[in-house]
């Protein structure tokens, strides 16, 4: 969270900075109201859970818990249940078994809480999204673009965000805030090309692209010589180790994709209440999801 907590915006880069231990890479995070800078959907920060919404009003998740990824639709009671130690709302499954699932996720998601319209998962833009592969490594990925709305569009739409996600092994992933608010921090310096270009981010001539102050961000950190997750400050994750990072060009828009490896991997049977895998929790919610739009 920035220093101020939910309802604050701070740029990614500075939230990074001022987190103890700094982040070593950062990305924005969830979505957040423009106007008064307040936290959307559902946020727990080192094990703190900061807000929940009702499983109607929310939207596909990614947790971490006990050094394990989890990913999808979670009440207020599973939050609790869980104990999660981090978590954010995304908008939109983008990849689930393996699968391009945009389509069906679109469906599935309570768009109102984005400002971009119904051609929000169509439009090229910048992206920012998370996810794992089926060996438990966690895959980031943001790409360079544009806003979602307006002319001169430039970047992906989600159906091309699930399918880079599939290439390099995504099993499940979610997409995070994109757009103007589309950032990633290195070592404290910002390596990709904001898109935003209104204020507060710019002055309003229009003319100039920057970045964006967000609501929250995902921070990889040390942390007793290896490296941690977190979306909050002070977080003290362990067990989990870097082991590749890769930055290329695709399709004319940058995208970083770092893995990280962590042990272990989905031995205990905690790991059969992840949403995201073929149990009977993710059957009954998947149901009630898909109900809900089907009625709507």
């Amino acid at each position: 969270l920035p220093p101020g907590g939910c309802g604050t915006r701070e740029l990614t880069t500075v939230t990074a900075k001022a987190h103890n231990p700094i982040c070593k890479l950062a990305i924005n995070a969830g979505y957040f109201n423009v106007h008064n800078g307040a936290c959307i959907g559902n946020v727990v920060s080192d094990g703190q859970i900061i807000q929940t919404v009702p499983l109607a009003q929310g939207n596909v998740n990614f947790g971490i818990k006990d050094g394990k990824f989890y990913i999808g639709y979670f009440s207020p009671e599973d939050i609790g249940m869980v104990g999660f130690d981090h978590l954010v709302s995304g908008v939109v499954w983008l990849v689930r078994d393996g699968k391009n699932y945009v389509e069906q996720g679109w469906k599935e998601a309570n768009i109102t809480v984005q400002t971009s319209g119904d051609k929000y998962a169509t439009n090229l833009a910048s992206r920012t999204a998370v996810g794992f592969d089926a060996a438990g490594r966690l895959i980031i990925v943001q790409v360079d673009g544009s806003i979602a709305v307006g002319d001169n569009k430039r970047g992906m739409d989600m159906r091309m965000v699930a399918d880079l996600l599939i290439q390099h092994g995504a099993v499940q992933a979610i997409n995070l805030d994109g757009g103007g608010s589309s950032a990633m921090a290195h070592n404290l310096q910002l390596i990709n090309y904001p898109s935003d270009n209104q204020p507060p981010s710019c002055d309003s001539s229009g003319l100039f692209q920057c970045e964006r102050p967000v609501s929250t961000v995902l921070c990889l950190h040390e942390a007793d010589s290896v490296a941690t997750v977190a979306i909050s400050s002070g977080a003290n994750q362990t067990g989990i180790i870097i082991v590749g990072a890769l930055l290329s060009v695709v399709a004319g828009a940058a995208f970083t994709f770092l893995a990280v490896r962590f042990l272990p991997c989905f031995d205990d049977e905690d790991y059969d209440k992840q949403i995201s895998v073929d149990s009977s929790s993710s059957r009954t919610v998947a149901k009630q999801r898909k109900a809900r739009f089907s009625q709507a």
